[in-house]
């Protein structure tokens, strides 16, 4: 049976998600989630960090995690522009932003198989130039990092955000099931069916 936990990490209280099945993985490390998820990381327990998009919210303690876990890091095609802008905000923060050690880069929608179950990577750009979306069909849970929230959807005045991207992503994960559970980068969880009544027309 899948099980699901959700920790507020970080300056921006930004989600991460610890999914065990056979192992776990999390979705996004920002600064803090080391200390949160010590206990599981000094198990070793962690296999795979999953990461939505490079902004420093959502990566601060990757490679921390990876050095402690050797989990495997799934990130999009990292773009050089947006982690500098990023390493520029975390320092407001007090952070000291690294960027992230990737072992399996996401150029386009790819099956993965992480810790027994497929996970469906799905390019899902507008937020930012390289965010992912991670589809678990047989949980028919979405996790959609800064893309869709509960009531509204994500910026895309950011360096590499559009708002032609982010319509074209947003009817993408539309064409899945509509009781799909949606577990946003910020905020609480929603489903595909409450929000598509909202985006109907994109």
């Amino acid at each position: 049976m899948v099980k699901i936990e959700r920790y507020v990490v970080g300056a921006l209280n930004t989600n991460v998600y610890v999914a065990k099945h056979d192992g776990a993985f999390i979705v996004d490390a920002p600064h803090g989630t080391y200390e949160i998820l010590k206990e599981i990381i000094e198990k070793r327990e962690i296999e795979y960090i999953l990461i939505t998009h490079g902004h420093f919210d959502h990566i601060g303690d990757v490679n921390k995690i990876k050095l402690s876990t050797d989990a495997k890091v799934v990130m999009g095609k990292f773009d050089k522009e947006v982690f500098e802008l990023s390493k520029d905000m975390a320092e407001i923060y007090g952070i000291e932003l690294e960027k992230p050690d990737i072992d399996i880069t996401i150029n386009h929608d790819k099956k993965l198989k992480i810790c027994g179950i497929d996970i469906n990577a799905i390019v899902t750009k507008g937020h930012s130039r390289d965010s992912i979306s991670y589809y678990v069909p047989e949980w028919k849970v979405l996790f959609s990092g800064d893309l869709l929230f509960r009531g509204t959807i994500g910026r895309y005045d950011f360096l590499g955000g559009s708002k032609k991207s982010i319509e074209k992503s947003l009817k993408k994960i539309f064409q899945l099931p509509e009781d799909t559970l949606v577990f946003p980068g910020h905020g609480d969880a929603t489903t595909l069916k409450r929000e598509i009544v909202q985006y109907a027309n994109f």
